[in-house]
């Protein structure tokens, strides 16, 4: 069953934010077992600090580096993007606070699947 699109201003934001909330995230579609976000960062981007609080499955579509920095980190190393690999994160019981950036020539697109227990 659809859920409609979470309400709420995307001005004065305070972070860490939810992830439904960050700017770069955005809502295709939610029902009672999952949330899909489209993200996009384009070129030299960077997200802003937010929080995933359920399991989600990451699903590269474009994009040829990426950084991630945790809470409170420093910034992963450059990873290669993998279009078609998703990655599965654990967040249910154990969210987790993180940005990540573009960190390449082309933009990072990625669709979020986040699961709902």
């Amino acid at each position: 069953m659809p859920v409609p699109r979470p309400g709420g201003s995307a001005t004065a934001l305070t972070e860490p934010v939810p992830v439904d909330k960050e700017p770069h995230h955005h809502f295709v579609f939610q029902n009672q077992y999952v949330r899909v976000l489209d993200v996009l960062f384009p070129v030299g981007e960077t997200s802003l600090f937010h929080t995933h609080s359920n399991d989600n499955v990451g699903i590269p579509i474009s994009g040829d580096k990426t950084q991630s920095q945790p809470a409170g980190g420093e910034w992963s190393e450059v990873q290669d993007v993998k279009p078609g690999n998703p990655g599965f994160r654990k967040a249910r019981g154990q969210a987790y606070t993180h940005r990540v950036r573009s960190a390449g020539k082309l933009p990072f697109h990625v669709i979020d699947v986040e699961v709902f227990p």
